[in-house]
């Protein structure tokens, strides 16, 4: 007793005193393939000249029971009252179990836990993490919170198969053309990570496919086989939320780069083309965003049978200049504060020698709808009072669909650079459901028969054919219920 007494006078009280750990995130890097459990461990350390007692370890995890602890031999998921010496350290093995081959929804692509330690009033934790299904991890070592390279000497990686990618972390590819085939699914883990190396230690988003100047993406989707990339939670609750991943970055001067039937979501900014890159997209919806859809600076993208809905701010955006090309598209971003198609062109400022890449845009058969009273924002920030500013960039936009309010004036630069255009406001018959995320045209949608045959686009983006005389304007062709 007395001896107990005298440990217990001894014990270190002083609230807030943190400990340390030997890691910050434990993680599993076993694929499982089967059902099957690993085990991994790390230590807490005393670093007071005083002994401490840990009032409680627990686990915790968001599918209530994949991981357990061991903590200096007792087991379970909380453990209590624990025994540190001065300036000493104890064990914690945190034991994990996997079945792969359970629904996603049960066992995620990676799930996440963290170890909770109080002690002297503070709080800290140990976060984990661990691959719960049977997948192709991109990188390889699945380091997250840095940045990998994948290069293939100007040769070609195809990611196929049955098993599906998972992209962990920020994946650089360059020198390597990457080839996505129809069918394929590549699904992308997100969140905040820290760089020292390329980011002088600032915190960025996680969760990038980013293409160096001599890199190559190329999406071979079909009609009936699209490819998936989204990110890596599929649980219900998950499918429509976005920021779940930076997105795709097509670096500056990379390409050319094609799309073909695919189905982009969960992204914070979905597919950013920069400076000199060029982009061919057909046949794919980008949605549930929390930036901008599909986004281009200074560069050349040529899109058809398009659909970009559910954003954050615009659904398509063009930033200091560059070439594009945009046919049979539909821009919806219901919700937001900012219009759907954004467009600023900056030639060249007064008394500078900055130059960058006019803007020449042109748009036929378009929907462009949301919730601001103009659905094309076009503007200027060259400030140069000689020129007006319908002569400083080329704006071409013919028998679309814009939503613009009757009350609101219209910019002069966007009424007179529009042909056959139809400007709509929110209560015009347009959309099927669009309170349900369904931008396929209404039966009395305004669009329908609006647009102007152009030559080699005879489908629209679920591969239906189009009326070869009066399409519909958008990125869907009407038809008729069975």
């Amino acid at each position: 007793m007395v001896g107990a007494c005298t440990l217990e006078e001894d014990l270190l009280t002083d609230a807030g005193a943190e400990l340390r750990f030997s890691v910050d995130t434990l993680r599993f890097d076993t694929v499982f393939t089967e059902v099957g459990s690993a085990t991994r461990s790390f230590k807490i350390y005393n670093p007071y000249d005083q002994p401490l007692e840990i009032s409680r370890v627990a686990v915790r995890d968001e599918l209530g029971g994949a991981f357990r602890i061991n903590v200096d031999g007792v087991s379970g998921r909380e453990v209590r009252e624990v025994f540190v010496p001065a300036e000493d350290s104890i064990y914690v093995l945190v034991e994990v179990t996997v079945d792969p081959d359970q629904p996603v929804s049960l066992s995620p692509f990676v799930f996440a836990g963290v170890v909770e330690v109080e002690a002297t009033d503070a709080q800290q934790v140990v976060h984990l993490e661990a691959f719960g299904q049977n997948a192709i991890y991109l990188p390889e070592d699945r380091s997250r919170e840095e940045i990998r390279g994948l290069t293939c000497d100007f040769g070609e990686v195809i990611f196929g198969g049955d098993l599906p990618y998972v992209v962990y972390g920020s994946l650089v590819i360059d020198s390597c053309t990457a080839i996505i085939p129809a069918g394929a699914r590549l699904y992308v883990h997100g969140g905040i990570a820290q760089n020292d190396e390329l980011f002088g230690g600032d915190v960025f988003n996680d969760g990038i496919l980013f293409f160096g100047p001599d890199g190559k993406l190329r999406i071979e989707g079909t009609a009936e086989r699209p490819v998936l990339i989204a990110g890596d939670r599929l649980e219900e609750e998950f499918v429509t939320r976005g920021g779940q991943y930076s997105g795709l970055r097509l670096g500056a001067g990379s390409g050319p780069h094609t799309i073909s039937h695919a189905r982009i979501r969960n992204g914070i900014n979905c597919i950013v083309v920069d400076s000199a890159a060029s982009l061919t997209i057909d046949h794919t919806e980008i949605t549930y965003v929390t930036g901008v859809g599909l986004f281009g600076y200074q560069a050349d993208i040529e899109a058809s049978n398009v659909s970009v809905h559910s954003t954050g701010s615009a659904a398509f955006a063009a930033q200091k200049g560059g070439t594009y090309r945009l046919d049979y598209a539909t821009f919806a971003n219901i919700g937001s504060r900012d219009a759907p198609v954004v467009l600023t062109n900056w030639n060249q400022l007064p008394d500078s020698s900055i130059l960058t890449h006019p803007l020449d845009a042109r748009f036929r058969n378009v929907i462009a709808f949301g919730s601001e009273r103009e659905a094309v924002r076009p503007s200027d920030i060259s400030d140069d009072p000689d020129v007006a500013i319908e002569e400083r960039f080329e704006l071409q936009i013919a028998n679309s669909v814009l939503r613009s309010d009757r009350d609101f004036e219209r910019p002069e630069v966007l009424v007179e650079n529009c042909s056959d255009c139809l400007f709509v406001t929110p209560d015009s018959a347009l959309f099927l459901a669009p309170a349900r995320d369904t931008f396929l045209l209404d039966t009395l949608s305004v669009a329908r028969d609006f647009a102007a045959p152009l030559d080699g686009i005879g489908d629209d983006l679920l591969g239906r054919p189009r009326d070869p005389e009066s399409p519909d304007a958008g990125a869907y062709e009407f038809v008729e219920p069975e």
